[in-house]
C-alpha cells in the first residue's frame, strides 16, 4: 500500500475519532455521567443468577464479583496501590450504588416492575452498553499502565488487561460451578465472549502501541475500540441477533495456527430419579434373594439325603458313651427311592426367610431335646413363675453296726448274752469245771 495513501487514511480516521474521544473523556470526567454509567453497569450485574436469590449473601457476592472482580484481581496482581488501586476500597460510590441497586431489583417491592422494565426492547441494550463501556476503558487503561510500569515486557500487558476484562466472569462461573448452578462451560475452561472481547481489545491496543508508526494515536485507538464494543452490544440488544465480531477475527487466526476452535463441553447425563433408583435396588435384592433361596434349597436337599445315610452326631456320641452298638442298623446300600420313604428329620428347621429348610447345629439339637424333655434348656413364658430349685440330696452316711447294749435287746424283747458266762465254768488252772 502506498505510504501516502495510508497516511491520509490515518489522518481522516483520527479526525473522525478525535471529537468522539474528547466526548468520551468528558463523559468519563463528568460526575453525573459517571453515576449513570455505574448504575447501568450495576443493573446489568444484579439481574444475573436469578436461581441464587434464595441465598442473599451468595447472590450478592456473585453479582458483585461479576461486575468488579476483574478490576480487583488485576489490581492485586499489579501490587501498586498508588497507581492501580481497588476502586471500591478508595471511595463509597461503588459499594453504595451497587447495594441500593441490588436491593431494589432483587428484593424490594418494586423488583417485579423493575425487572419487567429492564426486559423491554429498547431498554435491555442500555445496561449491556454501560458494561462494555466500563470494561473497554478498564482494559485499555490497564494495557497502558502495565506497559509504562514494565517497559519491554510483551506478555504482562495483555495478560493483566485480559484478567481485568474477564476476571469477574471467571469468578462468577467458579462460584456457580461450586454450588451446582452452572449450566454452561465455565469461562476458564472454554473461552467465551467475555474472554474473547477482553483479549482482542488488549491485544489490538498493545500491538498498536508497539508499532513504530501506530495506526492510530493511543487516545483515538481507545475510542475506536470502545465505540466498536458499544455499537456491537446495541446492535445485538436491539435486533436480538447473536452477532460476534470476536469469532470472525479469531477463527482465521486459530485456523492458520492449526489450533482447534474450542467446542462445547458435553453435557452430563441427567441423574436417575429416586423412584427409579429404589426400583432398581428392589429388583437387585429380589434377584439376590431368589438366587440364595435356590442355593439353600439345593444345600438342604443334599444334607437331607446325607442325613438318611449317616447317623446323627448325637447318636454317635451316645453310642461312644454307652459302648453299645446302634439299636437300628443303617443300610448304606439301599438309600430311599423317594422323598416319601425318607424318614422325618427332626433336626431341620423349616422356618426360613427364603422358605428353604436349614440344618441345625449339634448344640441347637441338644437344646431342642432339652426343651422337649422340659430340662435345663426349656424356656418358660413371661407370665410363668420360675421353677423351684430341687432340694439338695442328703449326704450319704455309713450304716452303723447294731449296739450290743441292754437297751437294744430290751427294745427288741430279747435277753442280752453274758460275755462272762464261759469264764464262770473255768477253774484257776484254766480247765473247765465238771458239773
Amino acid at each position: 500500500m502506498d505510504p501516502a495513501l495510508l497516511a491520509s487514511i490515518q489522518e481522516q480516521a483520527s479526525s473522525l475519532l478525535r471529537p468522539l474521544s474528547e466526548q468520551y473523556d468528558v463523559l468519563a470526567q463528568d460526575s453525573t455521567t459517571k453515576v449513570l454509567i455505574l448504575i447501568g453497569h450495576c443493573l446489568a450485574c444484579v439481574t444475573a443468577a436469578p436461581e441464587a436469590k434464595g441465598n442473599w449473601l451468595l447472590h450478592y457476592l456473585m453479582t458483585f464479583l461479576l461486575g468488579f472482580g476483574g478490576a480487583m484481581w488485576s489490581s492485586l496482581l499489579l501490587m501498586d496501590p498508588s497507581r492501580a488501586p481497588i476502586s471500591w476500597i478508595l471511595n463509597n460510590d461503588i459499594g453504595m450504588y451497587f447495594t441500593v441497586t441490588w436491593w431494589l431489583v432483587v428484593y424490594s417491592p418494586l423488583s417485579r416492575p423493575l425487572n419487567w422494565i429492564l426486559k423491554l426492547w429498547p431498554i435491555r441494550a442500555l445496561p449491556t452498553a454501560c458494561v462494555l463501556f466500563f470494561k473497554t476503558r478498564m482494559v485499555t487503561s490497564r494495557v497502558e499502565l502495565v506497559a509504562s510500569l514494565h517497559p519491554g515486557v510483551l506478555l504482562s500487558p495483555i495478560v493483566l488487561a485480559t484478567i481485568a476484562g474477564c476476571g469477574g466472569m471467571c469468578t462468577y462461573d467458579a462460584l456457580r460451578s461450586v454450588y451446582g448452578l452452572n449450566d454452561r462451560p465455565a469461562e476458564v475452561t472454554m473461552a467465551g465472549k467475555s474472554f474473547r472481547v477482553a483479549f482482542l481489545v488488549a491485544s489490538i491496543h498493545f500491538c498498536n502501541m508497539l508499532l513504530p508508526q501506530p495506526l492510530l494515536p493511543i487516545a483515538e485507538m481507545r475510542t475506536f475500540l470502545t465505540t466498536l464494543c458499544i455499537a456491537h452490544s446495541l446492535l445485538c440488544g436491539l435486533t436480538g441477533l447473536k452477532l460476534d465480531w470476536t469469532e470472525a477475527l479469531l477463527r482465521p487466526v486459530l485456523f492458520m495456527a492449526r489450533i482447534p476452535w474450542p467446542s462445547e463441553a458435553p453435557k452430563p447425563l441427567p441423574p436417575a430419579s429416586k423412584h427409579t433408583a429404589q426400583e432398581q435396588q428392589k429388583k437387585k435384592a429380589a434377584a439376590a434373594a431368589a438366587k440364595s433361596g435356590q442355593d439353600l434349597q439345593q444345600a438342604s436337599n443334599k444334607r437331607g439325603l446325607a442325613a438318611t445315610v449317616q447317623p446323627t452326631s448325637s447318636q454317635e456320641e451316645q453310642t461312644k458313651r454307652k459302648g453299645a452298638p446302634l439299636s437300628h442298623p443303617i443300610q448304606l446300600d439301599k438309600p430311599p427311592a423317594s422323598s416319601q420313604d425318607r424318614p422325618a428329620i427332626s433336626h431341620f428347621s423349616v422356618a426360613n426367610v427364603t422358605g428353604a429348610a436349614q440344618p441345625l447345629s449339634t448344640k441347637q439339637q441338644q437344646q431342642q431335646q432339652q426343651q422337649q424333655q422340659g430340662g435345663k434348656g426349656a424356656r418358660r413364658r413371661w407370665n410363668e413363675p420360675p421353677a423351684a430349685a430341687p432340694a439338695p440330696a442328703a449326704p450319704a452316711t455309713k450304716e452303723k453296726r447294731p449296739d450290743t447294749g441292754s437297751n437294744y435287746y430290751a427294745d427288741a424283747g430279747l435277753t442280752a448274752p453274758n460275755p462272762f458266762a464261759a469264764l464262770q465254768n473255768v477253774d484257776e488252772s484254766g480247765k473247765r469245771k465238771k458239773n
